[in-house]
């Protein structure tokens, strides 16, 4: 939940402040390896959740229904 916030904050505030957006985003993101978070949940959802928090979403996933999907959002309607 945690990482969807700072992901939340991180995309939000990306345009606006790069120099924290970038802070934000070494928590979030594997050094050397930016396709990779740095937590990662069970095998089955770690897909869903690096797609989530790298803002990696395909058109293809605009009918997917996950609690990460739910909570980001969340958070994303709450930071500004």
């Amino acid at each position: 939940t945690l990482m969807l916030l700072v992901a939340a904050l991180h995309h939000t505030l990306r345009d606006d402040d790069p120099t924290l957006a970038a802070e934000l985003e070494a928590v979030l993101v594997r050094h050397g390896e930016p396709a990779r978070t740095k937590l990662r949940p069970h095998r089955a959802w770690a897909d869903v959740f690096e797609s989530v928090v790298l803002d990696r979403r395909s058109p293809a996933d605009t009918d997917r229904v996950s609690r990460f999907d739910d909570n980001y959002a969340f958070f994303r309607s709450q930071i500004r």
